[in-house]
């Protein structure tokens, strides 16, 4: 993995980031609307969040972090789709773990819904950026290596 360079990470993860506040604020928008908090809510509402994240997150990656030109390609974006899948597992799991599992209804109340999405979505970066950077847009993230 010699390719891939910390400081892409950074901006994949500032870019991210912008687009991480926006899923923060849809997501408890969405809370609002649903009928209960229940896990099964709360994993709706991640889900649905994911849908919008996943078409933004591919632009601004695409066009930012990797400095990708040109048309977009279905397959490439099919690829992305994939990661932002197992991103999205990956959140999922790990925001239902650190909720549930520390019990952090108890301790924090309405904010442990929050904040377990956000730990999710911090640790899900990391995984799909490996991806991301090794198998969808290589090119880029070995220039960028080159570059330093």
């Amino acid at each position: 993995m010699s390719h891939l360079s910390f400081r892409q990470y950074q901006r994949y993860f500032v870019v991210g980031s912008v687009i991480g506040v926006f899923a923060l604020a849809l997501r408890e928008a969405i809370a609002w609307t649903l009928p209960a908090d229940t896990p099964v809510y709360y994993s709706v509402s991640i889900i649905a969040v994911y849908a919008v994240a996943v078409v933004l997150s591919y632009a601004a990656q695409r066009s930012i972090t990797f400095a990708h030109k040109g048309g977009w390609s279905l397959a490439q974006l099919g690829a992305f789709t994939a990661t932002a899948l197992i991103g999205g597992v990956v959140t999922w799991l790990v925001a239902l773990l650190v909720r549930y599992t520390l019990r952090l209804d108890q301790l924090l109340g309405p904010l442990s819904a929050t904040l377990a999405f956000a730990v999710g979505a911090v640790t899900a970066s990391v995984v799909t950026y490996l991806l991301q950077a090794r198998f969808i847009f290589p090119a880029r993230a070995r220039r960028t290596m080159n570059k330093r």
